[in-house]
């Protein structure tokens, strides 16, 4: 936890505020060549010229991925960020103890953050110590100001494509790479198949698509913390969501925006989602083995969710997700092991009912795996424990589940993926 003063930073600066000034100037370059001036940008301006772009004024498609890495551990944050959360207000995890039934080998012991110096100085027993509940509180706040850190950085990123002319005629993904554990089951980090560190927060925004009109108005309004701590906060809250994006959204809210999906996509179906909607080709879906392939995906478009263009006798009836471990017991490297350390792979499915994972043998050499040798198995009710605290895979009365889930999981991603009528 690590709130500072950005004006006493190298280069009076954050890695996180570099990424964004980089993107933005992107954008201005853009922005530039599509403008009949000649004199903006001349160097560059010849260099395309003598490449056989036409100059000055044509359109310049692109593709910009902006990676923030906040609110991943380090939480280095602008200090100001850390007043949107007083402690008192803070709520730590409602299930902070190591459930009962957890399967050794799905305990993540967030060994990347023991290494860390403040928690080091807790002196954790290994591998099962948790971290003390009256601490909890404390690196939620640290993880929450960092979050709304980003939350302004993307805040900007939409104001610069708004002010450089793109706002109405460019597609915004807004995706996460995974979940983290704030002390739910004792645990912290994100290196496991529980739904904390599988699902991630996915916003897609398709002009004239998910609004039904041009903005005329600003679409992304930013609110900045700088002006108001206090006035940040209240929006902040009332939102709940990206700070930015939300603007836009309830913007439009009356005018039947704002579309949320419930069925179920994955990150992989955020790559061929894009090329459909910018008309470009997809690669085709892999084959059952595909290490020779150069490139292929197992992923599906969710364009028909969003335009409600096709009609299915059935969407995706599951997702999936994987992590390895080196052993049924965990040892230092338990979260994050080396190729030649795993043994043990965790394949995991949720469907809508139901959260199931096996954890199986796995050769690292030439990635074979054995479905007769497992080592535990997990299944969790989604309505009636969401938190995932009660493993029932081996209750009494499970046996007839657990096998048809066990089945649908080795036919794998495939055998799930939308059915058309």
């Amino acid at each position: 936890m690590c709130p500072v003063n950005v004006t006493e930073m190298p280069e009076e600066t954050l890695p996180d505020i570099q990424s964004l000034e980089t993107a933005e100037n992107l954008l201005k370059i853009v922005s530039a060549l599509e403008s009949p001036n000649d004199h903006l940008f001349p160097e560059l301006r010849s260099f395309l010229q003598a490449k056989g772009h036409d100059m000055p004024g044509r359109t310049w498609p692109f593709f910009l991925a902006v990676g923030f890495r906040k609110p991943h551990i380090p939480w280095k944050y602008p200090k100001e960020f850390r007043a949107l959360y007083p402690l008192d207000s803070i709520e730590i995890a409602p299930n902070p103890n190591i459930p009962e039934k957890l399967p050794s080998v799905a305990w993540e012991n967030y060994y990347q953050l023991r290494l860390r110096d403040d928690i080091k100085a807790l002196n954790l027993s290994f591998p099962y110590g948790t971290i003390p509940l009256k601490y909890h509180a404390v690196m939620r706040r640290g993880y929450y100001a960092a979050a709304s850190y980003t939350d302004y950085l993307v805040g900007r990123l939409l104001q610069a494509l708004e002010e450089t002319g793109h706002a109405n005629n460019t597609i915004i993904s807004l995706v996460g790479d995974h979940g983290w554990f704030l002390g739910e089951h004792g645990e912290w980090c994100k290196c496991s198949n529980y739904e904390l560190a599988t699902k991630v927060p996915l916003l897609v925004h398709v002009p004239n698509v998910t609004d039904s009109r041009l903005s005329l108005s600003p679409k992304f309004p930013l609110i900045d913390v700088r002006q108001s701590v206090r006035d940040f906060r209240r929006q902040h809250t009332r939102k709940k969501t990206v700070t930015a994006m939300a603007g836009g959204r309830e913007r439009f809210a009356t005018q039947r925006n704002g579309l949320q999906i419930e069925e179920m996509v994955e990150l992989v179906d955020l790559f061929p989602t894009l090329t459909e909607l910018t008309r470009l080709s997809a690669p085709p879906i892999c084959p059952e083995t595909s290490f020779n392939i150069t490139l292929c995906t197992e992923g599906v478009s969710f364009v028909p969710l969003i335009k409600r263009t096709k009609r299915f006798a059935r969407w995706k009836n599951a997702t999936f997700s994987q992590y390895p471990r080196p052993g049924v017991e965990p040892v230092r490297h338990t979260d994050l092991p080396a190729l030649d350390k795993i043994t043990i792979m965790g394949y995991s499915m949720r469907t809508r009912d139901y959260h199931y994972t096996e954890w199986i043998s796995f050769n690292h050499t030439t990635f074979e795996r054995d479905w007769s040798d497992v080592k535990a198995r997990e299944l969790y009710f989604n309505e009636k424990d969401p938190e995932q605290n009660d493993n029932v895979a081996d209750d009494a009365g499970s046996e007839a589940l657990v096998k048809v889930l066990s089945q649908q999981l080795r036919r794998g991603w495939r055998d799930c993926l939308p059915e058309h009528k």
